[in-house]
């Protein structure tokens, strides 16, 4: 009986017919001459192109997604770098403009009359640099200023307080007083421009009191011309010096208080100061004169 199924390795027959001859040679196989068939349309040039054109357009699927992705990230890129441009040139900017706004500040004042950039008791015009600041603790002096003695200005904490050439110095010499706004015009000495640093006039005068102070307790009176008006000066002027510090450091009860008595006598405070002893060296290295003491 012959089989009902179809197969490539199999003639084509009919169940119901039997198969004959003829039949059987009328109708080809399909391993044979169809695949012939087959194999002839793939070497056509109409198969070829058909093929080219599919493979093709995998392709071009293929390749279109690596394409954006370079075309995003490249935008990226260029993205990021406009942001750093823009940030960059921002704060050039504020930089600029801070630095130019500091140095019109050094030479004017706000409407409510207070200064922003320029330290607590400095040179307003640059001539001085700053100094660095330390905490200082107040002790009493080993020198009893109350006791009558006419030396007691020369005692050895003084003396070294003072530089030598006793705070005047020299400017340099390209230096125009008349070029600062806030300057006063120079003293003269031996052809050259002198000032004096404001913190040994301070101590000066505060000698100065101090011995006058010495001599009355003795029983002296001095009467040399000009003495008084000089004291008086300098009562005025340690006025205006301690106000314009303005030094804020508390100060507590005095420990050798009598009974309940409120009182503080200031020893013991720890108080925010320059440091002294580099305005010292630094006045020194610009020194008009070797002199060192107080009285001038």
């Amino acid at each position: 009986m012959g089989s009902s199924r179809y197969s490539l390795d199999s003639t084509t027959t009919f169940a119901a017919s039997p198969t004959s001859p003829s039949t059987a040679h009328a109708i080809p196989k399909l391993h044979g001459e169809g695949l012939g068939l087959l194999h002839d349309w793939e070497k056509s040039p109409r198969s070829l192109t058909t093929t080219q054109e599919w493979r093709d357009d995998t392709t071009q699927q293929h390749e279109k997604p690596a394409r954006r992705s370079r075309l995003l990230a490249v935008t990226l890129y260029l993205l990021a770098f406009f942001i750093i441009l823009i940030c960059a040139c921002a704060t050039w900017g504020i930089v600029a403009y801070s630095q130019s706004q500091a140095a019109t500040e050094c030479v004017s004042h706000s409407s409510s009359g207070t200064w922003t950039a320029v330290h607590l008791a400095s040179d307003i015009n640059g001539l001085v640099p700053d100094f660095p600041l330390r905490p200082q603790t107040f002790h009493p002096d080993p020198s009893d200023h109350s006791s009558p003695s006419p030396n007691t200005t020369s005692s050895p904490e003084w003396f070294s307080a003072f530089p030598l050439g006793n705070g005047f110095i020299t400017t340099p010499p390209d230096f125009n007083p008349s070029l600062k706004l806030r300057l006063p015009p120079p003293m003269q000495y031996k052809n050259q421009q002198v000032y004096s640093v404001a913190v040994f006039h301070q101590l000066h005068c505060l000698q100065m009191i101090m011995t006058s102070y010495n001599t009355l307790v003795e029983g002296n009176i001095n009467k040399r011309d000009g003495h008084h008006q000089h004291i008086n000066h300098c009562f005025g002027y340690l006025r205006q010096s301690l106000m314009c510090c303005g030094d804020t450091a508390l100060e507590g009860q005095n420990p050798d208080s009598e009974g309940t008595k409120v009182e503080t006598d200031g020893m013991g405070v720890v108080h925010m100061c320059k440091d002294y002893e580099g305005i010292r060296e630094w006045v020194e290295g610009r020194r008009v004169s070797d002199e060192r003491g107080g009285l001038r």
